[in-house]
């Protein structure tokens, strides 16, 4: 079943966004439509099936989105 996937990254070197684009590409392959956008640039997340979040490993990078919302965790 195809689902329309978000791919959202924060990055401060360019690295993390080279990842987010190859997952994104992988997620194409398997058949599902995919949007790959930096954070700060996701205005809604609700048109989404699915939402993958990525950031350095040192934790997460600002700036973030209104539009997902924090969970604490």
């Amino acid at each position: 079943m195809s689902r329309k996937v978000l791919v959202a990254y924060a990055t401060r070197m360019g690295a993390t966004a080279g990842i987010a684009e190859a997952i994104g590409a992988e997620l194409e392959r398997d058949g599902h439509q995919v949007d790959v956008r930096e954070v700060g640039k996701v205005a809604s997340i609700e048109e989404y099936d699915a939402v993958v979040l990525g950031s350095a490993l040192g934790g997460w990078l600002a700036p973030t989105s209104p539009a997902i919302p924090a969970t604490g965790r």
